[in-house]
């Protein structure tokens, strides 16, 4: 989910001669870019087969986040889909994905993560590693989502915008 989260917010790569990957913008976005091309999960392809554009709250520099509602067509469920920096998303965040030494392994031999309660000493635990990842000089983001209502109303539409933004 995370490649899905960071992906639908990017501007498309363009594949130039030799390999080489050319486009605009800020570097971190152009590393994300390049990561979700390496695992076959641009952003072209998610919005084409996987998901469908309901709403877009730019990146803002006051709340050090952005996120993108897009409906899965695979469920039909709408997500909230949130990057920005670890302080801010953490915040906003009520569970995450755990890696831990019981996790079990998907069909393609990789672990799936557990969701776990966000409580305290795992929100600082995130913390401290973002701090110290920071320190070695490199950028961290945190990703996040959230499901909504198939039915969200108006009144939900309103609330999630002044949350968001």
């Amino acid at each position: 989910m995370s490649i899905d989260v960071e992906t639908v917010q990017q501007q498309p790569l363009q594949n130039q001669q030799n390999y080489e990957w050319a486009t605009t913008g800020d570097p971190t976005e152009v590393a994300l870019q390049v990561l979700a091309h390496k695992a076959k999960m641009p952003k072209k392809k998610l919005v084409r087969e996987i998901y469908d554009f309901r709403a877009e709250f730019p990146f803002d520099s006051s709340l050090k986040r952005m996120t993108v509602v897009y409906t899965s067509r695979l469920d039909g469920v709408p997500r909230i889909l949130t990057k920005g920096a670890p302080e801010t998303v953490l915040s906003l965040c009520t569970h995450m994905h755990h890696l831990s030494g019981e996790d079990q392994t998907d069909e393609e031999g990789g672990t799936s993560p557990e969701i776990v309660p966000l409580n305290e000493q795992l929100s600082e635990y995130v913390l401290q590693s973002y701090a110290n990842l920071s320190k070695g000089g490199l950028r961290v983001l945190a990703l996040a989502y959230r499901n909504l209502d198939r039915e969200t109303s108006e009144e939900d539409k309103i609330r999630l915008k002044e949350r968001l933004s």
